[in-house]
C-alpha cells in the first residue's frame, strides 16, 4: 500500500540532511554533531558522520563495519588496547616519531579504547576525554587525505585534519577507537593525545533511604555544558520509589526529539526497557516505579544551557500505588468498531473478499488528478464529523480541493465523496521528522451511518495497543511490487506489534513515546499511499484505533517496521479538538438500515480477520465502513 503523499518512505530519508557546524560537516542527524560555539577559529578541516551513513566507508572492524583501504595500500600497525581503569585513568598516545621525526606515509594504527569501573553509577556517568595537545597533519578537503578518525559505540563518528591543537573531544559512551591513515604525499609533526576518564561528580546512588532529592548542577541557576550525571534511586524489595518533579523544569534543546540536552528515566532501572525521555519545558509527571529501582541519566551539549531541574523521591509500599486502569477497556456509549459481518471463511493471497466494506471505519482521502479521483490517502472515521489521519497527507493541501470518500471500497466504482470544512494538523506536527503526525479532518455535513459507513472505537486509555500484539493496517496504497501501482480495492493485513525497545533498536532516538512499530515482514507492509489510514485492534467483538500510519523504510523491507503514530497517546487532544462531535454523539442518528446505535454493536467489521495490504488481500465492498477517502 502506498505512503506517496501517503506514508513517506524512506527512500527519501528525511532524517538524513546537511548541515554545517564550523568546520565540521554533520551528514545525518540522528546523532547530534557537538556545537561549535566558544570555540577558537583554528585551520582545521573535519567531518562528522555516522555508522548509517555511506560517506567514508565504514571502516571499524570491532564496532561492527569494515576496513577499507586509503587511496593506497597502508601498512597496518598493529592495534592497540587501552583499559582505564581507577588506578590507570589516564595515557597519552602519538604518531610514530612524535615528537622528533614526521610520522611516515601509507601507514594505519588502531586503537581501541574503553573503561573499566566496577562502581555501575560511576561506570555510566564516566566518558573518555580526548585533548589534542599536538595535532598537525596534512590538511585536505573532507580530510581525504591523511586523516584521524575517532569513533563511539553510540555510532557517531568524527574526522580531523590539518592544525586541532588545543580542541577536546568528549566520548557519548564508554569505548572508543581511533584510527589514523595517512597517505604518500605528505608527511607533517603528528598528534600528541591525552586520553583520560571524565566524570563531572554529580552523579549518585540513593541506597537504603527512604526519601531524598536530586538536581541538575548549579540549579536553579543554568546547568553546565557538555555534563554527563547519572542517579540511580534503590529501594527494598517489595518496595517502589515516587518521583515528583517541581514546576521549574528548562532543559533546553533546539529540537522536538530531546537528542540534545535531555533527562532520560527508566522505571525499571534498566535502560533496555521502559525508557522516557523529556526536554524543553515538558515536566514529567509524578512517576512511580515499576519495580524497586530507578534510573535517570541526564546528557548536555556544548550549548543553550538552560536551568534544569529538581526531583524528590519517596519509597513507598507497592500496595499504596493507586492500581493502573484495567487492560480492559471501558464499555463504549455508542455505536463503533462493528465489522459488518461475523467470521467467513476467506481466501489468503489477493483473492476477493466477500462481502466488502467490512472495516466501515476506513475513508480514503481523495483529490483530482486529471479529472479523475485518486485515493492519496487514507483515514478512519471516529465520529460523524471527524476523520483521523496523517499530518503529513494534508500539511500542503487545500482545505477545498480535498474530499473524504466514506464507506468506499472500490477506488473505480466508489461512493461520490464528501466535502470537508477544515483540517487540524497536530500543533506540535515537526515535518522534518515526522513528529507528531496525526490529524483531523472534519467533514462539512455529518456523515449518515450505516452497514457501510460507521465509526470506530477510540482507545480508552494511555498505552493502550492490542490484546494479543497484533493488529490489521488497511488502504488502497501501491502493492510495492508493480513500480508503486496502488490497488483500486481496498486491502487489510494483519501484522505484528513490535515492543517500544525493539522499535528504537531499528531506528534510534527519532523514536519517541508517541511512536508505534509494526510489521517489519517480508514482502507485507502498508506501503506508499497508505498514509494516514488506520491501525486497529480487536478488543472482545469492538475494534479500537492503534496507530495512524506515517512512514517506513521502503515497503515490505523484511526485519524493517513501520511507524506509526500512537492514537492512544493522542486521546486529550483528540476528544478536546472533537468537542462539537464526540465519538458518541448519534443517538439521535437513523441508521441504514434503521437500526438503533446500542452498547454491543460498535467497533464491528463486516467480515473475517486475515489480509493484506503489500501482499495482503482485496478487503470486502462494504467491508470497512468506517473508512472514507479525501479528494
Amino acid at each position: 500500500m502506498p505512503f506517496a503523499n501517503g506514508k513517506e518512505s524512506l527512500n527519501y530519508n528525511p532524517f538524513l540532511v546537511g548541515q554545517n557546524f564550523g568546520n565540521e560537516i554533520a551528514r545525518a542527524s540522528f546523532i547530534p554533531p557537538s556545537c561549535t560555539c566558544g570555540q577558537e577559529n583554528m585551520q582545521e578541516m573535519g567531518r562528522i558522520v555516522t555508522s548509517q551513513t555511506e560517506y567514508p566507508p565504514h571502516r571499524y572492524p570491532s564496532m561492527g563495519v569494515q576496513n577499507v583501504s586509503h587511496g593506497s595500500q597502508n601498512d597496518v600497525v598493529p592495534d592497540y588496547k587501552i583499559v582505564l581503569d581507577l588506578e590507570h585513568p589516564r595515557e597519552y598516545i602519538s604518531s610514530p616519531g612524535f615528537p622528533n621525526e614526521d610520522y611516515p606515509p601509507d601507514i594505519q594504527i588502531i586503537y581501541d579504547i574503553e573503561m573499566n569501573i566496577p562502581d555501575e553509577i560511576k561506570q555510566k556517568s564516566t566518558r573518555i576525554l580526548l585533548t589534542f595537545e599536538m595535532f598537525v597533519i596534512e590538511e585536505s578537503p573532507f580530510c581525504t587525505n591523511d586523516e584521524l578518525e575517532i569513533a563511539d559505540s553510540s555510532g557517531q563518528v568524527r574526522v580531523y585534519c590539518g592544525a586541532q591543537v588545543g580542541r577536546t573531544v568528549l566520548s557519548e559512551s564508554s569505548k572508543l577507537q581511533i584510527r589514523f591513515v595517512t597517505n604518500s604525499a605528505i608527511s607533517l609533526r603528528g598528534y600528541s593525545i591525552l586520553v583520560e576518564m571524565y566524570n563531572t561528580q554529580c552523579s549518585q546512588m540513593f541506597k537504603g533511604v527512604n526519601t531524598g532529592t536530586f538536581s541538575s548542577p548549579n540549579f536553579p541557576g543554568r546547568y553546565y555544558a557538555d555534563d554527563l550525571c547519572v542517579w540511580k534511586i534503590e529501594a527494598p524489595e517489595g518496595k517502589v520509589i515516587r518521583v515528583k518533579f517541581d514546576e521549574d523544569f528548562d532543559i533546553r534543546a533546539h529540537e522536538p526529539l530531546c537528542v540534545q540536552d535531555h533527562l532520560e528515566v527508566s522505571l525499571t532501572g534498566d535502560f533496555s526497557t521502559h525508557v522516557k525521555r523529556y526536554c524543553h519545558r515538558t515536566r514529567p509527571v509524578s512517576m512511580v516505579s515499576s519495580g524497586n529501582s530507578m534510573l535517570f541519566v541526564f546528557r548536555t551539549d556544548c550549548c543553550f544551557e538552560g536551568k534544569g531541574f529538581k526531583a524528590s523521591f519517596t519509597v513507598i509500599d507497592s500496595d499504596d500505588v493507586v492500581p493502573k486502569p484495567p487492560p480492559e477497556p471501558k464499555p463504549p456509549i455508542c455505536s463503533c468498531g462493528e465489522e459488518n459481518i461475523q467470521e467467513v471463511e476467506r481466501i489468503m493471497g489477493g483473492k476477493t473478499v466477500d462481502p466488502p466494506n467490512r472495516y466501515p471505519w476506513v475513508v480514503a482521502l481523495v483529490k483530482k488528478k486529471n479529472n479523475v479521483d485518486d485515493y492519496f490517502c487514507g483515514g478512519a472515521l471516529i465520529s460523524r464529523l471527524y476523520v483521523l489521519t496523517a499530518s503529513h497527507c494534508l500539511e500542503r493541501e487545500n482545505a477545498s480541493k480535498i474530499r473524504v470518500a466514506l464507506g468506499a471500497h472500490d477506488s473505480d466504482d466508489g461512493p461520490d465523496p464528501a466535502a470537508i470544512s477544515k483540517f487540524i494538523l497536530h500543533p506540535k506536527y515537526y515535518k522534518r521528522t515526522l513528529l507528531n503526525d496525526i490529524a483531523l479532518v472534519k467533514l462539512q455535513e455529518p456523515a449518515t451511518l450505516s452497514e457501510k459507513v460507521r465509526v470506530i472505537c477510540l482507545p480508552t486509555y494511555p498505552g493502550f495497543t492490542s490484546p494479543n500484539d497484533t493488529a490489521v493496517v488497511a488502504g488502497w496504497g501501491s502493492n510495492g511490487f508493480q513500480q508503486g501501482k496502488s490497488y483500486k480495492q481496498l486491502q487489510e493485513l494483519e501484522i505484528p506489534i513490535l515492543s517500544h525497545p525493539t522499535c528504537v533498536s531499528k531506528y534510534g532516538g527519532v523514536i519517541q513515546e508517541t511512536n508505534l512499530c509494526a510489521g517489519g515482514l517480508k514482502d507485507k507492509d502498508a506501503c506508499s499511499g497508505d498514509s494516514g489510514g488506520p491501525l486497529f485492534g480487536k478488543y472482545g467483538e469492538k475494534w479500537y484505533s492503534v496507530g495512524v500510519v506515517s512512514w517506513g523504510i521502503n515497503c515490505g523491507l523484511e526485519g524493517y517496521p513501520s511507524v506509526y503514530a500512537r492514537v492512544s497517546e493522542y486521546l486529550d487532544w483528540i476528544t478536546d479538538e472533537i468537542k462539537d462531535s464526540p465519538p458518541c454523539d448519534d443517538d439521535d442518528v437513523e441508521i441504514l438500515p434503521p437500526v438503533k446505535p446500542n452498547l454491543e454493536n460498535c467497533g464491528i467489521p463486516n467480515v473475517s480477520e486475515e489480509g493484506r495490504i503489500a501482499g495482503g488481500v482485496k478487503a470486502d465492498p462494504v467491508e470497512f465502513p468506517w473508512m472514507v477517502e479525501i479528494f
